[in-house]
């Protein structure tokens, strides 16, 4: 099982995944590749790295043959921060990559796990030194509509109650 954990910033998705990561007796690795802006020739070859980079983890996780692996953060963060960070210079074509890792890692029986907050326990909790506040509401309908057409398993946890134990309750995954 390989659990992909995303939603905007400030929703709990490290709490839980390092909870779920303990559970499951997973390994857990952390995304951290904030990319605030690129050039447009950067950008433009946006697409090439995230399949290439994910290509690989891919293959390894294939040869390997692990199991279970939690990913805080992943390539579908892309998909929503890349489209409303660098909306100047996104190319569309990282989509259509970003679903072909989709392909690549429905064979690996990968979940994705989307954590979101109530807008008001959102806001109230709301603090980020690279994204401003009033862009949360264009990055959620993104990440809405990414999941709306992958093709991966898709759990949607909501983390407004603040209480590890409810919001780990909502994961079903094998049951």
């Amino acid at each position: 099982m390989i659990l992909l954990f995303e939603g905007v910033d400030n929703t709990g998705k490290t709490e839980l995944a390092k909870v779920v990561s303990s559970k499951y007796n997973a390994f857990y690795f952390r995304m951290n590749n904030q990319i605030p802006s690129l050039s447009r020739e950067d950008s433009a070859n946006m697409q090439k790295y995230i399949y290439q980079e994910w290509y690989l983890l891919y293959d390894f996780i294939r040869q390997s043959k692990l199991k279970n692996i939690v990913f805080d953060r992943s390539y579908i963060s892309e998909y929503a921060y890349g489209y409303v960070l660098r909306q100047k210079t996104y190319s569309h074509k990282t989509d259509s990559k970003i679903f072909m890792v989709d392909q690549l890692f429905k064979e690996l029986d990968s979940h994705v796990v989307y954590c979101y907050k109530d807008k008001d326990t959102l806001f109230k909790d709301y603090s980020d030194k690279y994204v401003a506040s009033k862009k949360m509401p264009l990055l959620e309908k993104r990440y809405e509509k990414y999941l709306s057409k992958t093709i991966l398993p898709t759990h949607k946890i909501n983390m407004s109650s603040r209480d590890i134990k409810i919001e780990l309750s909502q994961l079903k995954i094998g049951e």
